[in-house]
């Protein structure tokens, strides 16, 4: 669950609000979100034993495949101080899973999800700003994360609205994994960012810091800010 308030300057098509460029508005934000979740287990493998030779050799935890159905439901109500709310319930189904153990040279690991959400909103429900109003209401999300050769892995994450075809955001990934760090390349042609990561692990580390110059992009999802 997410309870927030907020003064917030940002884009609008509200001539009402901004009759001329640049076209932003400044207005109160109230949002309660409510979300729940569960994964299932269809199918999962054996680990390797915990060796440097064998589970150990790419990744510091030994690998289990398996494959899981995920389900999850999300509602939210957003009120604007210009009297504008947004109300939308919204509900997603799919799969995700790990083939391979990650310790053979080639193709050893194939990280992989499929989902699809849908999205209901209120009749007359449209938030006043740009950046948060729920439009991609019917979704399919996929990706996959392959080993070519050793510790190297390349992936991509999508997002495509259904209704249009349009792509909604494309991220491409490039690991370098071994058992005591990993480096990470990603790039987004769609909001054209990229991101350099490195990390050591069995620090407990929890999270990611932000990106160089405090230029963290953080993402909208049904109206919420992650």
């Amino acid at each position: 669950y997410q309870a927030s308030a907020q003064y917030i300057n940002a884009n609008t098509d509200q001539r009402d609000l901004a009759d001329s460029p640049p076209f932003r508005a400044t207005l109160g934000r109230f949002q309660g979100s409510f979300g729940l979740s569960r994964g299932f287990t269809l199918w999962q493998g054996e680990r390797l034993p915990a060796t440097p030779d064998e589970g150990l050799r790419f990744t510091p935890i030994p690998r289990r495949p398996n494959l899981q159905l995920i389900l999850a439901g999300r509602g939210t109500y957003t009120y604007y101080t210009s009297d504008d709310t947004q109300q939308n319930l919204s509900g997603i189904v799919g799969i995700r899973g790990e083939l391979g153990q990650f310790s053979d040279d080639f193709f050893d690991s194939t990280v992989f999800n499929l989902t699809y959400r849908r999205s209901f909103v209120g009749e007359d429900s449209r938030s006043p700003f740009l950046f948060d109003r729920d439009v991609d209401t019917n979704r399919l999300t996929g990706g996959i994360i392959q080993q070519i050769y050793g510790p190297f892995r390349l992936g991509f994450q999508t997002s495509v609205n259904l209704d249009t075809g349009e792509v909604i955001n494309t991220d491409y990934v490039l690991q370098y994994n071994r058992r005591t760090y990993s480096l990470i390349l990603r790039y987004n042609p769609t909001r054209q960012s990229g991101f350099v990561g490195f990390r050591l692990n069995e620090f407990d580390w929890a999270g990611r810091a932000a990106r160089f110059g405090g230029a963290d992009i953080r993402e909208v999802e049904g109206g919420v800010v992650q």
